[in-house]
């Protein structure tokens, strides 16, 4: 985490306010079938709107409702990429955009996605459904108008001693500092490795 000290102020907060409260409102926050009157109180604490714990909290609260998601920005992405799955009626974010609401539609599009998948075992960071909210990144394709980028390999390459070393002066990982011609690699190895052939 890039502002490590501000998540922790936002836990220390959270945790004495908590404290604060009466046995009965606690219990009013902590309703089984209902995680959103704890989502609004800890959105509410001073910072819950942008800090990382509060997703981790609501998380642990109700695993149920809440996907495992720590950022704000991801879960934007992912209502942006499945918003269109949702009824207007159901999608609460469409007119509140408060984070809870936000939670409220990423949670109604998970239940359309387990239905279309027939499955509960869905993770949006893992596929199918982080390709379509997270896709990687991949080299453009000219057949598609994309600029010509090869893929490139990395290689490592080390200064040596040869001379008195036999695993150096022959065999597969020989070096061959006679091959200087051109300008090109140093020795047969790295010419292969430059994409010259021999």
């Amino acid at each position: 985490m890039a502002q490590g000290w501000s998540e922790f102020a936002f836990l220390v907060t959270l945790m004495a306010e908590w404290k604060s409260l009466p046995e009965s409102r606690q219990a009013e926050l902590c309703e089984e079938q209902n995680p959103w009157p704890l989502c609004a109180w800890v959105t509410s604490i001073k910072g819950g709107e942008v800090r990382a714990f509060r997703h981790m909290i609501l998380y642990f609260c109700y695993p149920s409702c809440f996907e495992r998601i720590c950022s704000q920005g991801h879960k934007k992405k992912i209502y942006t990429a499945f918003a269109e799955q949702l009824d207007a009626e159901l999608d609460a974010y469409r007119d509140d955009p408060s984070p809870c609401a936000l939670d409220r539609s990423i949670l109604d599009i998970r239940k359309v996605l387990e239905r279309e998948h027939e499955t509960s075992e869905l993770d949006f960071y893992r596929d199918p459904l982080r390709r379509q909210w997270l896709p990687d990144k991949k080299p453009p394709d000219p057949a598609n108008g994309g600029d010509s980028v090869a893929p490139q390999t990395r290689f490592w390459v080390e200064k040596t001693l040869v001379r008195g070393r036999p695993d150096r002066e022959q065999g597969r990982h020989c070096l061959d500092p006679t091959r200087m011609s051109r300008g090109r690699g140093i020795d047969r190895n790295t010419d292969r490795m430059a994409g010259y052939s021999s």
